[in-house]
């Protein structure tokens, strides 16, 4: 006969293994409603190797989470992990407390903040200073990076996979019949590993298929120059030997390329296809045109940071962890075949499955 598992309450309770596994060994800060009914499961399924429960209250109260945009249009992508978080920590016990990183709260006032308020554990939405997250682990912080590739040999980190997405997404542009490509980028000194790791995605999807890229067609800029942009884009599409896919960053910095481009008289998809990864622009608004994205999965990428937490938490030995979501195609209509039309109504997404 099996004997049952932490898999087998966790799947019993609706929770991961980690949280059954926290509860089981008297750790944390789980809600008591939650604590009573892993506690009930495990009896139930006569689960053996259970430690005994503990009247010791939680280790700590405070969780904090760390907000940081190296750029203003960031704050719609970034808002709802810090939302989805504090709704975790708040149904698990703990307190959340949010500190948006701004220029004028320097570091030294960050790290007493944190030491102040007695945090145990911290979150950290795209910042990262390495110091400062070296004194919090030293001093028993743990330290969950989000959605900064930069730092994942040195800290647990939950990431997108850069890679992934650019390569799908091209490889969904190259199915459409697509063989004249360019990319379009903005410098991102904070993300280099991101810029490099899209570039490297689509390269990669480009020479698998056969398709050899010019440089020249590789449009970098600074982000707040947009006549050097529009000049980049004039010199790449004003041509007769023009291409008919661009691949694009992300969908903010691709919202711009769009609107130049339909100033230059080139009607998306039929000229050209745009595809873009992120959804970083809240397409539920009439401001920005429909550009088909790769997404990232954001509730993932929550689930799994609150995982990770809970698995530091039981096991304080345990190495660095990094763990990357899958981007999924959402098809808005900004993809069509070379001189083709798109479908009829091109505002009905494709949810990623």
């Amino acid at each position: 006969m099996r004997h049952p598992t932490l898999k087998d309450i966790a799947a019993e309770c609706g929770v991961s293994t980690a949280t059954v596994s926290m509860v089981l060994a008297g750790k944390g800060s789980i809600s008591p409603d939650m604590t009573d009914r892993i506690h009930r499961s495990a009896d139930g399924l006569g689960y053996a190797r259970r430690v005994p429960r503990t009247s010791k209250g939680p280790s700590f109260k405070y969780v904090c989470i760390i907000q940081w945009e190296d750029a203003p249009f960031l704050w719609h992508f970034s808002q709802p992990f810090v939302l989805q978080l504090e709704k975790i920590l708040v149904e698990m016990g703990f307190r959340p407390m949010v500190i948006h990183k701004q220029p004028v709260l320097d570091d030294v006032a960050l790290y007493n903040e944190i030491r102040a308020a007695r945090v145990g554990a911290v979150f950290a939405i795209h910042y990262v200073n390495p110091v400062l997250f070296d004194e919090f682990e030293k001093m028993g912080i743990p330290v969950i990076v989000l959605n900064n590739n930069n730092y994942q040999d040195s800290f647990w980190s939950v990431l997108t996979d850069d890679v992934q997405g650019a390569y799908d997404g091209t490889r969904h542009l190259i199915s459409l019949g697509h063989r004249q490509f360019a990319y379009a980028e903005y410098e991102r000194p904070d993300f280099c590993s991101v810029v490099r790791d899209r570039f490297f995605g689509f390269t990669r999807a480009l020479e698998e298929a056969g398709i050899a890229f010019r440089e020249d067609r590789r449009i970098t800029v600074d982000l707040r120059d947009e006549a050097g942009l529009e000049r980049r884009i004039m010199e790449v599409f004003c041509g007769t030997d023009r291409p008919t896919a661009l691949f694009v960053h992300d969908d903010y910095f691709g919202a711009i390329v769009h609107g130049i481009l339909t100033r230059l008289g080139l009607r998306i998809p039929t000229d050209l296809s745009i595809i873009c990864p992120g959804d970083v622009l809240d397409y539920s608004e009439p401001f920005f045109p429909r550009l088909s994205t790769m997404q990232i999965d954001l509730p993932l990428m929550i689930s799994l940071s609150w995982d990770l937490l809970l698995s530091r938490l039981v096991d304080e030995s345990a190495r660095v962890k990094v763990l990357k979501t899958k981007m999924q195609l959402v098809d808005r209509g900004s993809c069509a075949a070379p001189g083709g039309e798109t479908r009829l109504f091109p505002d009905q997404e494709q949810q990623p499955t």
